[in-house]
């Protein structure tokens, strides 16, 4: 017989675990919790978020109404179908009751602590170890780069949080309907949530397992107690089918509204499969900081990713980015003074930088830049 250990028989209780969660959110999210909302957030994207959220409380709370059109901003501006609206998200009744900026510190300790739930048990699922299951739970929940997505102001992309309950749901609806409908309850979280990144994410998580249960399914990898072929299919569908019938009144503004007013975006926010790969078979020594340049890695490497926003900000063709990249390096390399009032259009730094924002030909005054801003 296997003797448990004593992890084992505290953590088997959720209390326990809440307790566990509460402990390690709160040792992650410091600032979160305590700080004034201007202390938090750093990016403009925090103001126009949180009075978006403000006029549908009041809209709610004081009209008893619902938030389909906001006219406190930008001289009105659409409410639920505007992609990041939160206003029908089950964590949005926290707004409601103790108010916007608290509302949204409770709602990211909420996602927080479901993130970590969600993994401990389908780690559980898969046979991890009580212990280790919780180390995954509080690994993934508390990311650093959550903190780095609470600073921008992007609160709803902590629904991120429930892509280890839509996993669980979709294995536990193969054998088990009320999962299926569960599943599609976590989905409609998702998209209420304004997780328009985070739904399309979560449905290549679907489509992955999809496949693997399928193929599961045919070879009868479970023995007897193997599900048909087709479930795996059906269980998607039903979740499908459950989350658009709860997000419809959301979804079907939302996707007239993108029709009529699509986004364009002149840089591409990607790389092709060889330009991963270069980047993977650089050595992390040949990427380390050296005197006069970039301190961080990774500030170095994102900056020269994104050298398409420089480019378009100069008003420079998008398709020559590639091109001014290595000659504007080499630059910044010779010269890597800038004059007084310009930053770099990347890493905002009005210090000197290694990446081509630093180049001559990549600086651009902030009167310009927002000149440029605004003629779009």
């Amino acid at each position: 017989m296997k003797q448990e250990r004593l992890s084992d028989i505290l953590l088997a209780s959720f209390f326990a675990r809440l307790i566990v969660w509460c402990i390690a959110a709160a040792a992650f999210l410091p600032g979160l919790l305590r700080d004034p909302a201007h202390a938090i957030a750093y990016y403009h994207d925090e103001h126009n978020i949180l009075l978006h959220e403000e006029a549908a409380r009041k809209t709610i709370a004081d009209f008893h109404q619902l938030p389909s059109w906001n006219p406190y901003f930008c001289g009105g501006m659409p409410g639920l179908a505007n992609p990041p609206d939160t206003s029908l998200s089950p964590d949005f009744v926290l707004r409601l009751i103790f108010g916007t900026q608290p509302g949204r510190k409770l709602a990211a300790l909420l996602m927080v602590l479901l993130g970590m739930e969600g993994t401990f048990r389908l780690a559980r699922r898969h046979q991890a170890s009580v212990i280790g299951a919780a180390m995954g739970g509080v690994a993934f929940a508390c990311s650093g780069h959550f903190n780095y997505l609470a600073g921008l102001g992007w609160l709803f992309m902590f629904a991120y949080q429930l892509i280890p309950w839509v996993a669980l749901s979709f294995e536990e609806g193969l054998r088990d309907i009320r999962w299926r409908v569960g599943g599609g309850l976590f989905i409609a979280w998702m998209v209420l949530s304004g997780g328009t990144y985070v739904t399309l994410y979560a449905g290549i998580v679907l489509l992955c397992l999809l496949v693997i249960e399928t193929v599961r399914a045919v070879l009868r990898s479970d023995g007897p107690d193997s599900v048909p072929w087709h479930r795996p299919a059906v269980t998607l569908a039903t979740m499908g089918v459950v989350s658009f019938g709860v997000t419809a009144v959301r979804v079907l503004p939302m996707l007239q509204i993108v029709r009529k007013f699509p986004r364009i975006l002149e840089q591409h926010d990607s790389d092709s499969p060889f330009v991963v790969l270069a980047r993977l078979a650089v050595g992390h020594g040949e990427r380390a900081s050296a005197p006069g340049r970039a301190s961080s890695t990774w500030a170095a490497s994102s900056c020269c990713s994104r050298s398409s926003v420089c480019s378009s900000a100069t008003g420079a063709p998008a398709g020559s980015s590639r091109s001014r990249s290595s000659s504007s390096r080499s630059r910044a390399e010779r010269s890597t003074r800038r004059p007084r009032g310009s930053s770099c259009t990347s890493c905002r730094s009005t210090r000197s930088c290694a990446c081509p924002c630093g180049s001559p030909s990549s600086r651009v005054s902030s009167s310009r830049s927002q000149a440029r801003v605004a003629s779009r």
